[in-house]
């Protein structure tokens, strides 16, 4: 993983497209594999830490998320202003969309996922 991020490779690289994306892919089901069979292992006693819970609550929408915000960046800060694709600016640009996503997250819990879901705890479905 940090090899792939550390690699300087655009996003749009056929290699991370293909390769490094289905690494990753794979990464991470081993992951949630390894910490749902052995709940004695160190990958599922990281994976329930109380300080995770707040991160697992906004999941979904960091992930409905991330797209637009990832393209926002791409489109704009990157080429309409021509910040550099690598290096620190890179870095700051990276750091930015992720504050922004997160907080764009956040305020999707709050305002939106959270009462849909307590308006379908409350509601009696019947067939």
């Amino acid at each position: 993983m940090a090899g792939l991020a550390l690699s300087g490779l655009p996003t749009n690289d056929p290699f991370i497209s293909t390769v490094g994306l289905s690494w990753i892919a794979g990464f991470f089901a081993c992951t949630l594999l390894l910490s749902r069979v052995s709940k004695q292992g160190c990958v599922h006693y990281w994976l329930s830490r109380p300080a995770l819970k707040p991160v697992a609550t906004i999941s979904y929408g960091l992930y409905l998320i991330q797209g637009p915000t990832m393209a926002v960046r791409q489109s704009i800060l990157v080429e309409r202003l021509g910040w550099a694709a690598t290096g620190w600016e890179a870095a700051g640009v990276n750091l930015l969309t992720l504050i922004a996503t997160v907080l764009a997250a956040v305020i999707s819990w709050r305002f939106f996922e959270s009462r849909f879901i307590r308006l379908a705890k409350n509601h009696n479905y019947q067939l």
